[in-house]
């Protein structure tokens, strides 16, 4: 899980050096794809079918993408 954050932090720096606009918001975007990796791969790892596997990708990613908008909607 501590890997996870590599990927945003990188895009967050490439926005503080001035080279990505709008670094706070493709960071989120990483965000969501990180985690609809993370939830194909802990489906893989307990050998479900494959269809499960993208089901599970999708359904993981949605939540995040939900509580992002969640945060969104309460600010």
């Amino acid at each position: 899980m501590l890997w996870s954050a590599i990927p945003a932090t990188v895009v967050v720096l490439l926005g503080a050096a001035g080279v990505l606009p709008d670094a706070a918001d493709w960071a989120l975007v990483v965000n969501v794809l990180v985690l609809g990796v993370l939830g194909y791969q802990s489906l893989s790892e307990r050998r479900r079918p494959v269809p499960l596997r993208i089901l599970g990708g999708v359904v993981t990613a949605l939540l995040g993408l939900a509580i992002i908008l969640l945060d969104i909607a309460m600010h």
